[in-house]
């Protein structure tokens, strides 16, 4: 079992993203009741999930998107598609940038 802070430092997110995750049911530690704060113990398969989140936002999905994929993974095809289609459009924008800023 791992505290939060430990969990931060591992995945690299902050305090503020874990919660938010914890918010939006994407992880779900065990939850020690204290009289002032609550504190949180995370499993390993908690930090797992929490670098797959931390990559998946790297790579531009929302929150929306990745909570899509953790209840039906049969959803990710397509939005790994759609993001990747979203991207070559976005590639070939700055393609047209860059030409356009060359004959300036």
């Amino acid at each position: 079992m791992y505290k939060m802070k430990d969990v931060c430092k591992m995945t690299g997110l902050t305090e503020k993203a874990i919660r938010l995750y914890m918010e939006q049911k994407l992880v779900e530690p065990k939850v020690e009741e204290g009289i002032h704060r609550n504190s949180y113990s995370f499993e390993e398969k908690d930090v797992e999930r929490l670098k797959d989140i931390a990559t998946l936002r790297s790579a531009g999905f929302g929150i929306a998107d990745i909570k899509m994929m953790i209840e039906d993974p049969t959803n990710i095809s397509s939005l790994v598609e759609e993001k990747e289609s979203l991207l070559k459009s976005e590639i070939e924008h700055m393609k047209s940038l860059r030409q356009t800023i060359n004959r300036l």
